[in-house]
């Protein structure tokens, strides 16, 4: 199956039939030429290529997030809460795009409390959410002794 995707959506624009060299979408009955005065990015993918290019879209670096952020998520509908020594971690139940969700992680660095998003695949384990952070946290702040 094909699909007429614009890079950066977080869905396809509509499924397209391909009869050898043109493609047809399989409702707007439009071809993708027809298609790029409109949207001039549209491109043609498989099924496959569009689900990354959403995934892909939809992902979200490591940010670091207030408390009062952090705890105003918590108290919606999540899952897959998890604590250990490590931290709290858990998502939001609401899918951004496919199979990605937005993260949250509470971690103790240099006997701080740190909070954190970022958006990804369903399927992390509390360890690579705990983990994502840490190293975002390790390679982007540092601690001032003196202060």
């Amino acid at each position: 199956m094909y699909y007429f995707y614009i890079p950066g959506s977080y869905s396809v624009l509509e499924p397209a039939q391909v009869d050898g060299k043109q493609s047809r979408g399989m409702h707007s009955g439009e071809t993708l030429e027809q298609l790029k005065p409109q949207y001039p990015q549209i491109v043609l993918l498989h099924m496959d290529d569009c689900f990354a290019a959403i995934r892909d879209a939809a992902r979200m670096p490591v940010e670091v997030i207030s408390e009062s952020t952090f705890d105003l998520f918590h108290r919606s509908k999540i899952m897959d809460e998890c604590y250990s020594n490590q931290g709290c971690t858990f998502k939001c139940r609401e899918f951004n795009a496919a199979d990605i969700v937005t993260c949250f992680a509470s971690v103790i660095m240099n006997d701080q409390p740190i909070f954190a998003t970022f958006r990804d695949v369903d399927s992390l384990t509390h360890e690579q959410i705990i983990s994502r952070v840490r190293d975002f946290i390790d390679a982007s702040m540092t601690v001032n002794p003196g202060a």
